[in-house]
């Protein structure tokens, strides 16, 4: 059964207010009316008895229904306001409805006024379902960053100070293995130890550069890629296997690189640690080529490796978080993935092209933003 609908009826002619009545009781309406003729009582009752519509006439004796319109936009009401009047100009009816007026109805046709109150209710109820549906959603939304932002807080501080600890333990273990003397059985069990330690530091650096890439914007800078190439080749001075590995360097700069050069520095990183892990041991010279090739437009860098190579059926899957292509893998899966996200972020591309024991080549390219500057 329908529920009474509440009628507001700002009108100044009983008899005009009886038609109105008839046409909603011929319809089989079920509602409560309640008729104002003044401003003074239209507001009071506004206050008072929250109708579940305002239908107005226009033209009352000190006031209509523009001004009655005002009065109940500046209340902030959420109900249909529908104008009931005699005959009125096609360029008055298009204005009131521009303003937000939900209908007009004219008196010498009360046909349509049961049929454009039930209509302007459903489409009132739905903004305000869809309106409260949107602040939760917004507040949901607070809610979800303000965890992500404490989360990721807490993610770097933790990364960050655990990194610490962890360095002095390999200084201490590399001052084991050197100064030491440690007899033949102790050795493999310090190799061991050393490892742990780097994969668990490569584990966090991972952390921290993603925590970086997804929080700062991009930094255009010049790039000096004599330095950033040495830094990261120094930054794998811990490993053991990568001073048996021949490295070659080919950098061509038809003009000055402007980008991040803290995110070359990942990407580099995060690569060039692949073809460490994954070199195959059983070469006599495994290697690793760098070329960077830079134009107008675009940088384009280049790793090849003479390593074990990359399954077919694994490539799809190599930049997917915690991924694991072999066993050999010493990090936690998350090093393409921080790559790819980099070079997402500078808008570049990434391919890799591999092959089963004979090696791995990966060609990133990114925007050279030169032209900016």
């Amino acid at each position: 059964m329908m529920e009474k609908i509440k009628i507001l009826l700002l009108e100044d002619s009983e008899d005009d207010a009886g038609l109105v009545s008839l046409a909603l009781k011929r319809d089989g309406i079920s509602f409560e009316l309640l008729r104002v003729e003044s401003k003074d009582e239209f507001i009071q009752t506004l206050n008072q008895y929250k109708p579940n519509v305002i239908l107005s006439d226009h033209a009352l004796p000190q006031f209509n229904s523009i001004e009655a319109f005002k009065v109940y936009k500046e209340k902030g009401i959420g109900v249909p306001f529908i104008l009931v009047t005699g005959t009125v100009s096609e360029e008055f009816a298009v204005n009131v409805l521009k303003q937000g007026v939900d209908d007009y109805i004219l008196k010498s046709n009360l046909s349509r006024l049961s049929s454009s109150i039930l209509s302007a209710m459903g489409k009132r109820k739905a903004e305000n379902e869809k309106l409260e549906a949107h602040q939760k959603l917004e507040i949901q939304n607070e809610a979800l960053q303000k965890i992500n932002k404490e989360l990721d807080n807490f993610v770097y501080s933790v990364s960050h100070n655990l990194r610490s600890p962890l360095l002095s333990v390999l200084g201490l273990i590399d001052i084991l293995s050197k100064d030491t003397h440690p007899g033949p059985d102790a050795i493999p069990i310090i190799q061991m130890m050393k490892n742990s330690v780097l994969q668990l530091d490569k584990t966090l650096q991972d952390i921290i550069e993603y925590s970086h890439n997804t929080h700062n914007e991009i930094t255009k800078e010049k790039i000096d890629w004599k330095k950033i190439i040495a830094d990261v080749f120094d930054h794998f001075n811990h490993y053991n296997q990568f001073h048996k590995i021949q490295r070659s360097i080919d950098l061509k700069e038809e003009v000055p690189t402007i980008s991040d050069s803290r995110r070359i520095s990942i990407l580099l990183r995060n690569i060039i640690s692949n073809a460490i892990n994954y070199s195959d041991e059983k070469r006599e010279k495994p290697l690793i080529n760098l070329s960077v090739s830079v134009v107008k437009n675009h940088a384009t860098i280049t790793v090849e490796d003479n390593g074990v190579g990359i399954d077919p059926d694994s490539i799809s899957n190599v930049f997917n978080m915690f991924y694991r292509a072999s066993t050999k893998s010493v990090g936690a899966g998350l090093g393409l993935y921080v790559a790819k996200e980099v070079i997402t972020k500078l808008n570049g591309t990434i391919k890799i092209h591999s092959e089963l024991s004979k090696g791995t080549k990966v060609v990133m390219t990114i925007p050279n933003y030169s032209n900016e500057q």
